[in-house]
């Protein structure tokens, strides 16, 4: 066999292929979803298929852990596809519209849809112009109608055909390019608040292609549309960013936070969701510049309510997370760590704020951003944090003055 040999404990126990959203069930053993689902559910097994054990509980509890080991051995090894996946592989030819609109008709037909939405899925994948021809013959709309179908059967109860036909639609509709009069079109049907459901319930697959639609939704809608965003949306970014088990998934979430937070109440519901903490936990870990940029981006925005900035003090590591990247990652990240302490200092001041800033090394970091070379914006915001509070900071036997007098002294603090 050429290639690399699959690590064997990737491989479902009952397909032997590898696993693309591994879950364990309640014997503790781990299968591939989509497979453990049809056991269950379509062949209407009551037992475990490895240990026999009967099953009074059919829940999956995603493994998070195996998923990112896979993931990581895929993106070592490329080249590596299970016949399974090989299979499936259509040569990319071009079709006609009469080839369009049948494949289309056919992809809602329950005998040959998940054929159907495959054999889309090849065509448009890597060819500009099929792609183009079936947008144009209405793919869009389809895909979308079969998303909303398929999961709006599955609220009521949990099918193998639709989650499987939901996920086929997902990752068609992903594929596609928004404009903002489709992208509002969409959302009169109900897709926004469908996709915000899968965030939350769907499979791992399902999930990763569900924020990536909205992202591509959000970038070209009107902020208007921004302004009655329901709560059940801002729960499955935060699921999404909890997982950190997809890049992809990740950026498009974050991507999603920063185009309508600046609107309506989204702010208040992404602080009620529980954004804040997950971030400020992603922060702690994440050295790379884009992403703390980002990162530091939302907080930036959540820390301009008064509720945002509240999670904010409130959270054990956030002022010494975001006073640690001070200097650390770039000029940019430098002015968002800046603005957000300036903003919980400034509007949410209380005297154990100002005593954590010194002792979580905050004070001597503002300091030094007057001090080094930095955005003259930075220094500005710098220079007005240190006239807020240095005549108190200047007084603590925690801050050292050896050296810092000639900054307090330039933001006017020494001559009172």
């Amino acid at each position: 066999m050429d290639g690399p040999e699959i690590p064997p404990f990737f491989l479902c126990p009952i397909s032997l292929q590898m696993m693309k959203d591994p879950v364990t069930i309640s014997t503790g053993i781990t299968f591939d979803r989509e497979n453990i689902h049809r056991w269950l559910f379509l062949y209407k097994k009551t037992t475990c298929p490895v240990t026999k054990q009967t099953l009074t509980d059919r829940s999956f509890t995603p493994n998070c852990t195996l998923q990112r080991l896979i993931d990581s051995w895929r993106a070592a090894n490329p080249s590596t596809s299970s016949p399974a996946e090989s299979s499936s592989l259509v040569p990319c030819v071009t079709i006609s519209v009469e080839d369009a609109r049948k494949l289309m008709e056919d992809a809602s037909s329950p005998d040959s849809g998940l054929k159907s939405l495959r054999r889309i899925k090849s065509l448009v994948k890597d060819n500009d112009s099929n792609k183009k021809l079936m947008e144009e013959a209405g793919l869009i709309q389809v895909a979308a109608s079969l998303v909303v179908d398929n999961y709006s059967r599955g609220l009521v109860i949990s099918q193998f055909e639709n989650e499987i036909g939901g996920e086929e639609s997902l990752s068609v509709l992903s594929l596609l390019d928004m404009t903002p009069e489709i992208s509002t079109k969409l959302a009169g049907i109900g897709l926004t608040e469908c996709l915000s459901w899968v965030l939350q319930r769907g499979s791992y697959v399902a999930r990763v292609h569900a924020v990536t639609i909205l992202r591509s939704m959000f970038k070209v809608m009107h902020h208007n549309f921004f302004m009655d965003l329901k709560a059940e949306l801002f729960d499955g970014v935060v699921e999404i960013l909890k997982d950190q088990n997809s890049n992809q998934a990740t950026s498009a979430a974050l991507s999603i936070l920063m185009e309508v937070c600046p609107w309506g109440k989204n702010r208040l519901r992404a602080v009620e969701a529980g954004v804040l903490p997950v971030i400020i936990e992603f922060l702690a870990e994440n050295n790379e510049r884009k992403r703390c940029e980002t990162l530091l981006a939302v907080l930036e925005l959540l820390c301009g309510r008064a509720e945002g900035r509240a999670a904010f003090v409130s959270h054990p590591m956030g002022v010494a997370v975001v006073s640690r990247k001070i200097f650390r990652v770039s000029h940019t990240a430098n002015e968002k760590a800046v603005k957000v302490l300036l903003l919980v200092s400034k509007y949410s001041s209380s005297p154990e704020l100002i005593q954590e800033m010194v002792d979580v090394g905050a004070v001597m970091k503002i300091c030094m951003v007057l001090q080094m070379e930095c955005h003259l914006k930075t220094k500005e915001k710098a220079r007005e944090i240190l006239r807020l509070h240095g005549r108190q900071w200047k007084e603590s036997p925690c801050v050292p003055l050896n050296g810092l007098s000639s900054v307090f002294k330039a933001v006017g603090e020494m001559s009172g």
